[in-house]
């Protein structure tokens, strides 16, 4: 069809160039006749034009010459010669016209017609020439005559043949316009039968184009129609395929049965979540032999068979939409969504909800628990506190215990995070073989934990499992080679006694735990309403404490060291006093926690450096100023920098300064710590090893930095007078400094028999009481003066 369409117009385009071509020959031929006859007429015109010139020429030209020949004897000679002039000039114009109708009247004029005009130029040319010849001569009568004749003769024939050249020419004219007429009027007709039978042929090839047209459009929308229609056969096709690969991969599994429970269509998974074969879920298969067949492979949910069977058939007599999750005999988790369709039918959907029930209970549980030990977490806590308060809203009591572990801190420090996390777990279980089914153990973060006991025997009860607590924490752990020894503080808050109020409960146990870790650790204390007191008074000191410095309340004072080789005091250590304007003199054991909690020891750190190095630059020489140094100095990482400047500033030796760092401080990071170590002593500072023997008392420390000095803690001191335990403990840390070229310092000195004993078992420094106690600068003079008589008046 799309062929024969195109021919059709190859063949309008072919006849409409053919009638153009056609039509183009007529027209030239009318074109070419126009153009001829106005060529013709207009050289028939100018042909007329000169032969009527020529013959007014001819004239003047007769006339002229019979004047002149009449005359002429009456003439002067130069009259004669002008008249001649002017007659020459005559024949001039007469040559020219007459060569002018030669030229253009040559079609038309007839030979006969050139003879005559030739002849009538001949005599009156012969004329005029025999005139002007005998002009000066002078002619006689009979010449006169002859030349008057001749001239009259001739011009008059010129003039009747310019007269039939006119007619001529407007008969050729006639002639030319006719003829022309003649073959336009056929050129014309021509091109009217060209125009009528392109029309009719144009006409014919437009019909028959526009029936071919019309009929490839309705083939074209047939054709259409049938694209779309297998279009739509496709897509149909195509959305089927994707609705069986849905169903196919949905993760749950679909079933759809009609008003007269038969199965209309089942996905893959619904079979494979029952174990039901490819035969067992065709359509058309009812919804009880369905149901059987699952019960016969062991899969259903009620108690028994029948009951389940039951259960599945009242969903669908009710028609009421229904959701329910269930457990399988197999131990899987099935949620069931069953939904009603027009007609009696139905959907339903079965998901395995088994690990997301898993997941959901697991996140349930942690975000009750604490996640490495398995214990109640705090929220949980804060749910069984509630449920305890509600029942000592009644009658029973109970008992909070918040608990911490001593030196956790130190075990994460020295053996890692691990081992930490190990000894909180076994930690947990040994609070598990403490507590009862109906307490609560709960983990509130890092070393600390609650324990609610119910108990209607209180404050007793919670003493006791307090004590037993205390015990059991205290037995060493050995986790991954490691023997740890730690213990655990503890404090008690009792309901209704102590309060009936969640928040004031954690409160006061976290007043007691407090008390407990500042009187020793290890132990427990219960609430009592001074602590309270007590809380707000150290809030209250510790904001104060924050303006000792600016307000110039801080003060250092000095205890001297007593060298016993040559009884001379060999150096002071720098001890801080803080003068509160209303509560006076406060103790450093009081104040110095809260520097460390408020996070102000680092700056009082440097205030003392930097005022001991000041004051001691006044004191004779070769007595030296031991400064402590926090484990909080050694974490800022200036600590290099504060002792430089301090030096600097008071222009002290470094040699005169001392360092006295605790065990601590080499707990927290063993390669850096050392490298400030060695840093300082490069700058020739003395670093002494304090408190020794009350911490871990590693060995390792000793071999890795050559300290200059270890001061034996006052602990062992006081211990002297118990017996050989005490002075065994001395013996060897003296021996053992002995042995490694380190000098020994005893601290806590206050009686002549301690002193005795110290220098019998070979130390080298002794400091105490006995000697002096701590005082401000000013009085450094007097504890050397009174010194010196003491030992004169000894001696």
């Amino acid at each position: 069809m799309r062929r024969r369409l195109f021919s059709f117009r190859v063949l309008l385009v072919a006849v409409f160039c053919l009638g153009l071509l056609a039509a183009a020959i007529p027209i030239a031929l009318c074109v070419y006749e126009l153009s001829n006859l106005r060529y013709s007429i207009t050289r028939i015109k100018q042909a007329s034009a000169y032969s009527r010139q020529a013959r007014n020429v001819i004239d003047k030209i007769g006339h002229s010459l019979m004047s002149f020949t009449a005359i002429a004897l009456d003439l002067t000679p130069e009259e004669r010669h002008k008249v001649l002039a002017e007659t020459d000039q005559h024949f001039r114009k007469f040559g020219a016209a007459v060569e002018e109708v030669r030229k253009f009247a040559a079609n038309f004029v007839s030979e006969r017609q050139k003879q005559d005009l030739n002849q009538a130029i001949v005599l009156i040319a012969h004329s005029w020439e025999e005139i002007r010849d005998q002009s000066d001569k002078g002619l006689s009568a009979p010449e006169k005559t002859y030349h008057f004749l001749s001239i009259t003769g001739a011009t008059k024939v010129a003039r009747d043949v310019l007269i039939s050249i006119e007619v001529s020419a407007t008969r050729a004219a006639e002639d030319a316009t006719h003829s022309s007429f003649v073959r336009l009027e056929h050129a014309g007709g021509l091109l009217i039968w060209i125009i009528l039978l392109g029309g009719t042929i144009s006409i014919c090839t437009s019909f028959g184009i526009y029936h071919f047209a019309t009929e490839r459009k309705a083939n074209d929308e047939l054709q259409k129609k049938n694209e779309e229609l297998l279009r739509r056969d496709q897509e149909l096709s195509d959305q089927n395929e994707r609705f069986n690969a849905a169903l196919d991969n949905m993760s749950q599994g679909l079933c759809m049965f009609d008003g007269e429970q038969r199965l209309i269509v089942c996905n893959q998974r619904y079979a494979s979540m029952y174990g039901l074969s490819a035969d067992q879920v065709n359509p058309g298969t009812t919804l009880r032999q369905i149901l059987k067949y699952r019960i016969a492979n062991g899969i259903y949910a009620e108690a028994s068979a029948e009951e389940y069977l039951d259960e599945r058939q009242g969903w669908v007599t009710r028609g009421l939409a229904a959701n329910k999750t269930q457990e399988l005999s197999d131990g899987r988790t099935i949620t069931i969504t069953h939904q009603p369709m027009s007609g009696g039918g139905w959907l339903t959907t079965h998901e395995d909800t088994t690990d997301y029930r898993r997941i959901q209970n697991r996140l349930a549980h942690l975000a009750h628990h604490d996640e490495l030990t398995g214990l109640p977490n705090r929220l949980l806590l804060r749910e069984r506190m509630g449920e305890a308060l509600k029942r000592a809203g009644r009658g029973d009591g109970f008992a909070l215990l918040c608990l911490d572990l001593d030196n956790f801190k130190d075990v994460n420090d020295t053996l890692g995070h691990p081992i930490g996390d190990e000894l909180l777990k076994t930690v947990a279980q040994r609070l598990g073989g403490c507590t009862r089914e109906t307490d609560t153990i709960a983990r509130l973060g890092g070393d600390e934990f609650a324990i609610i006991q119910d108990s209607r025997s209180q404050p007793g009860d919670a003493e006791a499992l307090a004590r037993r607590i205390c015990e059991v924490i205290s037995a060493p752990f050995d986790l991954a080679g490691q023997q740890i020894v730690s213990g655990a503080s503890i404090g008690i808050a009792v309901a209704p006694g102590d309060s009936i109020d969640a928040n004031q409960l954690l409160k006061y146990a976290d007043m007691a735990l407090y008390r407990a870790k500042s009187e020793g650790r290890g132990t427990y204390r219960c609430f009592e309403p001074e602590m309270e007191t007590n809380l707000k008074d150290r809030h209250a000191l510790g904001l104060d404490l924050r303006k000792a410095i600016a307000n110039s309340e801080l003060e250092v004072y000095y205890q001297p060291i007593i060298n016993l080789e040559t009884n001379e005091v060999s150096s002071f250590e720098a001890l801080l006093r803080w003068h509160h304007p209303a509560r006076g003199m406060v103790s450093p054991a009081q104040f110095i926690p809260i520097a460390e909690e408020i996070g102000l020891i680092s700056q009082f750190g440097k205030w003392v450096l930097r005022q001991a190095c000041s004051e001691a630059k006044s004191w004779p020489n070769g007595i030296n100023v031991a400064v402590n140094v926090s484990p909080v100095q050694f974490r800022s990482g200036d600590l290099v920098q504060a002792i430089t400047t301090a030096l600097l500033e008071s222009g002290l030796p470094a040699s005169r300064l001392e360092l006295e760092i605790t065990e601590s401080v080499l707990l927290q990071d063993d390669e850096g710590t050392l490298d400030v170590l060695h840093h300082l002593r490069e700058l020739g500072l003395r670093i002494s090893l304090d408190d020794f023997g009350t911490g871990y008392s590693s060995l390792s420390y000793l071999q890795k930095f050559p300290f200059d000095k270890i001061k034996i803690d006052a602990s062992f001191i006081s211990d002297l007078s118990n017996g050989d335990h005490g002075i065994g403990i001395v013996r060897a840390v003296v021996g053992l400094a002995s042995r490694l070229g380190v000098a020994t310092t005893a601290e806590g000195v206050e009686t002549e028999e301690q002193l005795k004993i110290i220098r019998a078992e070979g130390c080298t420094e002794v400091q105490g009481y006995l000697f002096s106690y701590p005082r401000p600068a000013k009085d450094v003079s007097d504890i050397l003066r009174q010194h010196s008589q003491e030992v004169e008046s000894a001696a």
